[in-house]
């Protein structure tokens, strides 16, 4: 067996270069790969960030929308309610409307009707103050009385104040001044006179 040199010089050792170049590499690779993960985690917890605060933005609008359609509905809900008040109080006012209506065309004919009796009753009064005013000429001759009836019919006449009667009145008048003229006045002749305007009474329309 040989024996060793103390003598002889040792190996050379390998070179430091070649065993480091590996070692930074995988350093480098390492930071790279940990910036990639550390930019992908921010960039998810921004987009998750971005995504939670649409999801907030579309729920709060969601909200808004919600209460927006409540507020219509219930906006809705008041009009309607509105409308049938007002159509309840339409009805109503349509009835009152319709119920004065008959109300007043009741009264009108009521009116009419009173207006009618009235003048029957006037022309029969007239028709007897004249009828009075004739039988105190012809029996009585009596001028002074048959004056008087005459003024008295043609004064409820005036105060009558219908067109109707105008007739009457100026025949009345024409026959009181002929009264007044007396005593050439021709009893016989005013008396049928007198009579004839009674007879005219029943024909005159009445108030309508």
């Amino acid at each position: 067996m040989p024996e060793t040199d103390p003598a002889a010089p040792a190996a050379p050792p390998a070179p430091p270069a070649a065993s480091r170049a590996p070692s930074r590499m995988a350093t480098l690779v390492l930071i790279a790969v940990l910036l990639a993960a550390g930019l992908a985690a921010l960039a998810w917890y921004d987009t998750r960030g971005r995504i939670a605060a649409t999801q907030d933005e579309l729920a709060r609008r969601l909200r808004e929308i919600e209460s927006d359609a409540r507020d219509a509905r219930s906006v809705a809900r008041t009009a309607q309610e509105a409308v049938r008040e007002a159509q309840v109080r339409l009805g109503q006012l349509e009835g009152r409307l319709a119920e004065s209506q008959s109300q007043q065309l009741a009264l009108e004919a009521l009116y009419q009707d009173l207006s009618r009796n009235r003048d029957e009753w006037q022309l029969a009064e007239i028709e007897q103050v004249l009828a009075i005013a004739s039988q105190q000429l012809q029996l009585a001759r009596n001028v002074r009385a048959a004056l008087l009836a005459l003024q008295l019919a043609e004064a409820r006449l005036a105060r009558a104040d219908r067109p109707q009667f105008a007739p009457i009145r100026r025949a009345l008048a024409r026959d009181i001044e002929r009264l007044k003229a007396a005593p050439m006045v021709d009893f016989p002749a005013m008396a049928m006179r007198l009579d004839n305007l009674i007879a005219s009474i029943d024909s005159l329309p009445l108030a309508f």
